[in-house]
């Protein structure tokens, strides 16, 4: 069965979704800066076992702006408004960074939504406790902020303008792929994808980064009920922030951890066989 793209109306605007697959409803939510388009690889692995639902959330891809008093816990509202729409009763979730923090709270606030739930993510975007976490992701999301409050003067847009085209050229020449042996064309075509939802997403950098740095995870986990996966990426350049996933899995009632040696990049990209069988076998309840 082939992926269908659609739109459900909620009281936030239209989200736009891609659905392909039959057996159990399973819900993806995207990382920023990118769209549901990042996990088209993993999709493709998962169709064969779930109703795959692949969310562009509010501000992202083809779904309507993000509204700039934007909460996760309204993201998270967002999302079960568009499983109501659907007629989708309790579904599996995963969440990629920003995205496991909408998972998390859909779990914590409307937990007849979600069956089983996994938050994906390196070990920045999974530290518990919220000082430390805006403090660890302070540096790396600097360079997607498009400046706060007033009206930015002329000097201050082209600033942002030149840094967010500096972004795309980056994202375009990326070295694990141009810079790869085999490139291939899907390999391009992929990246092309994400050029383009950095430029979708540009209005959308404030208003979801000052949601996440708003969030209260350490609540959130302890307020899950659903069985819950953390999967933290762990890299050389976090290591001096710690493993988190221990942390997290002490939060949760019902908690489960897979920690593995992986970039975000690794498991969207060549790994994604990888990154697809670990969520399916926690999903089926045989993982973990």
């Amino acid at each position: 069965m082939g992926n269908r793209r659609s739109y459900a109306d909620t009281r936030f605007g239209q989200i736009h979704l891609t659905e392909t697959g039959e057996g159990a409803p399973f819900v993806l939510l995207h990382p920023t800066p990118y769209s549901a388009r990042v996990y088209a690889p993993l999709i493709e692995q998962l169709a064969d076992q779930f109703h795959v639902l692949a969310l562009d959330t509010l501000g992202f891809g083809n779904s309507d702006p993000l509204p700039p008093e934007a909460t996760m816990e309204m993201l998270a509202e967002s999302v079960a408004a568009v499983l109501d729409a659907r007629g989708v009763g309790r579904a599996h979730v995963f969440g990629f960074h920003t995205g496991n923090k909408i998972a998390a709270a859909l779990a914590a606030g409307w937990p007849d939504h979600v069956d089983r739930l996994a938050l994906c993510g390196m070990t920045h975007s999974l530290i518990p406790d919220k000082a430390a976490r805006d403090a660890a992701i302070g540096d790396i999301v600097n360079r997607y902020m498009m400046g706060k409050g007033g009206a930015a003067s002329r000097q201050a847009l082209f600033e942002q303008w030149s840094g967010l085209f500096v972004q795309i050229a980056a994202e375009w020449w990326d070295a694990g792929v141009i810079g790869g042996e085999n490139v291939a064309d899907g390999d391009l075509a992929r990246q092309g994808g994400r050029v383009i939802d950095r430029i979708q997403a540009r209005a959308s950098f404030d208003a979801v980064y000052g949601a996440n740095f708003a969030f209260d995870l350490s609540r959130a986990l302890a307020a899950i009920e659903a069985p819950t996966l953390v999967l933290e990426l762990l890299t050389p350049g976090e290591k001096h922030l710690g493993a988190q996933g221990p942390v997290c899995v002490d939060l949760l009632r019902d908690g489960h951890l897979i920690s593995v040696q992986a970039s975000d990049q690794d498991v969207l990209g060549p790994r994604v066989v990888e990154l697809a069988g670990i969520i399916s076998g926690f999903f089926a309840g045989t993982g973990a």
